[in-house]
């Protein structure tokens, strides 16, 4: 349980930190990271909220692990579905921006997928009933 407890405090940094730059500097990861100019900065904006509010969630489920053991498989989920997300655009070749943001974002998102579902998996042995 104390694993999944760090793999999930570790999660919500993560996401706190993809938000807080999405939030306060969309142009730098637009412009320099993603290699995508001239775009407006509202939906990366709504992104970056988004991802201080999965860091939220990461947070509270964790604060309450013993009680809401059954939240932590959305957490498994999300980054998943960005693994999922970030193949397919590299075998659809729609990917524009640079090769380092995609290969840390899949690295990142494999990592916290494997963690969060194998420590969650062996918490499940560890709980008891009653």
């Amino acid at each position: 349980m104390q694993r999944l407890s760090m793999v999930l405090k570790a999660q919500a940094l993560a996401f706190f930190g993809y938000g807080v730059a999405w939030i306060l500097i969309p142009d730098f990861v637009n412009d320099t990271i993603l290699g995508w100019e001239n775009i407006d900065n509202s939906w990366p904006r709504a992104i970056g909220v988004a991802f201080v509010g999965l860091a939220g969630v990461a947070y509270l489920v964790e604060r309450k692990l013993e009680s809401r053991l059954d939240l932590v498989w959305p957490l498994a989920l999300v980054p998943s579905l960005y693994v999922v997300t970030f193949v397919s655009e590299r075998i659809a070749d729609t990917y524009q921006g640079s090769d380092t943001w995609w290969w840390t974002n899949l690295v990142v998102s494999l990592v916290f997928s494997i963690a969060v579902v194998g420590t969650r998996v062996m918490a499940k042995d560890n709980v008891t009933v009653g």
